[in-house]
């Protein structure tokens, strides 16, 4: 079985992600895939330096296979800083998958859905 990191992340205090982090489960479990990690922060998309999110860039293919995200936002709010990151993990071969958008950043063979990076 392979396994998979959910990264959750709200803006404020205020924020749940209850929600987010059950349907996230289900889909894990759906798609097969084992959930190893759960990395929760409230915290603004802007800022870069988010503890759990740094912690979830330390992981490996021979940790994780897949990174689930309810939607493609939660890991930046600026367009240019998301680019980086899905490239970041595609070097690493793992792919990320947002719920909302029902896109994942790599297919199975490992090369880049064009319909994601095009996204």
């Amino acid at each position: 079985m392979k396994d998979a990191a959910i990264y959750l992340r709200v803006s404020t205090i205020q924020q749940d992600y209850t929600r987010q982090k059950n349907e996230l489960i289900e889909l894990i479990t759906r798609d097969g895939y084992n959930i190893k990690y759960i990395f929760e922060e409230k915290i603004t998309g802007r800022n870069d330096e988010r503890p759990e999110f740094m912690k979830l860039q330390q992981l490996t293919y021979n940790d994780i296979q897949r990174i689930y995200v309810w939607e493609i936002s939660r890991l930046s709010r600026r367009a240019a800083k998301i680019l980086d990151v899905c490239d970041e993990f595609a070097d690493k071969h793992i792919s990320i998958h947002s719920k909302k958008e029902n896109i994942y950043t790599l297919a199975d063979n490992g090369s880049w859905n064009a319909t994601a990076r095009m996204v």
